[in-house]
């Protein structure tokens, strides 16, 4: 889908990653794509390029973008982005959001005495 125009497309729970699901996930590669308007709630964008895609206006409340490379995306208001799920998520700045990765168990502090 490099490059494709999905404008206000109906893609709510759309799952974007391939089924080939044996021993490797291959991701959406949605380069460029144009998904001005477009309706992704809850897609699941796992791992999808999104390198330079237009996301104005596009809805993605619940949307896993965990492992999604943004770079250079256009990112819609912040208010659409609330309830999407980042973790190990390239930005459009090229910075990592971990924000709703599990935490690390062996990150955890030492239980007190």
């Amino acid at each position: 889908m490099r490059g494709a125009n999905l404008t206000k497309p109906g893609l709510r729970a759309a799952d974007l990653i391939s089924p080939h699901r044996l021993s490797h996930v291959r991701a959406a590669d949605l380069t460029h794509a144009n998904l001005t308007d477009a309706n992704l709630t809850g897609a699941n964008l796992h791992a999808a390029n999104l390198t330079g895609a237009d996301l104005r206006k596009a809805n993605l409340p619940a949307a896993n973008l965990t492992d999604a490379n943004l770079t250079k995306a256009d990112l819609p208001a912040a208010n659409l982005l609330e309830n999407a799920k980042f973790c190990k998520t390239t930005m459009p700045d090229g910075t990592l959001n971990n924000r709703d990765c599990p935490p690390n168990p062996s990150e955890t502090l030492p239980a007190p005495n």
